[in-house]
């Protein structure tokens, strides 16, 4: 949030925070309003709290290395459940460096926490796309797994969670950006969904509940 000119170097300070460009020259845009406001250590903060804590929506799904991915299969972590596409750029890469900030402010935390991307866009989230869209990231190092499969496996997915994707466009394009919900689902090590994210998100709030 900017009170004032949004002059071109506040952009740029802003965006550079993000990580979205690399700037020498930029300063940092504090957040105001509710997103600064500071979060007690140990209580859980977000957009949405699950209230009880509910359990995840199955899925079962092969991730960038043919490894079969569920909610069961990752128990014991702190899950960040995204839904993306590997060619959008627009807001897909600032989630994906978003996760990157998070893993950088939860220092050695992060061993603890899995970063899961379900497919929006299966007719282009290639093998090479994903490992292009986790290299731009910055995800090296990090524990994540990139879902994909045929629309009609994942369309029950996507409602289940609430993600709405629209039908792809009669005639395809390679690299079009489709345009869909995008947000930031938290699971704890039991599997079930504790916090919601909507975009714009902040690594900040996001590290704080993952703590949490």
């Amino acid at each position: 949030q900017q009170v004032g000119p949004l002059t071109r170097q506040v952009v740029k300070d802003g965006l550079s925070q993000a990580g979205a460009i690399r700037c020498s020259a930029c300063g940092v845009v504090e957040p105001l309003g509710a997103l600064a406001a500071p979060v007690p250590a140990g209580k859980l903060a977000a957009d949405f709290v699950f209230t009880p804590a509910k359990r995840a929506s199955y899925f079962s799904l092969p991730d960038q290395n043919g490894r079969l991915v569920s909610p069961a299969s990752l128990r014991g972590k702190v899950v960040a459940l995204t839904f993306l596409s590997a060619v959008c750029r627009e807001q897909c890469p600032l989630v994906g460096v978003t996760m990157r900030l998070v893993r950088s402010q939860l220092g050695a935390s992060a061993s603890r926490l899995s970063v899961v991307v379900v497919s929006v866009d299966p007719e282009q989230d290639s093998a090479a796309n994903t490992a292009l869209f986790a290299l731009e990231a910055g995800w090296h190092g990090t524990d994540w797994h990139y879902l994909t499969a045929p629309r009609r496996i994942l369309a029950p997915i996507w409602a289940a969670y609430g993600i709405y994707v629209p039908p792809p466009l009669p005639i395809f394009r390679p690299g079009q950006t489709i345009v869909h919900e995008a947000g930031i689902y938290l699971l704890d090590a039991s599997a079930r969904l504790r916090a919601y994210f909507g975009v714009p998100v902040m690594a900040a709030r996001i590290a704080a509940a993952a703590r949490a």
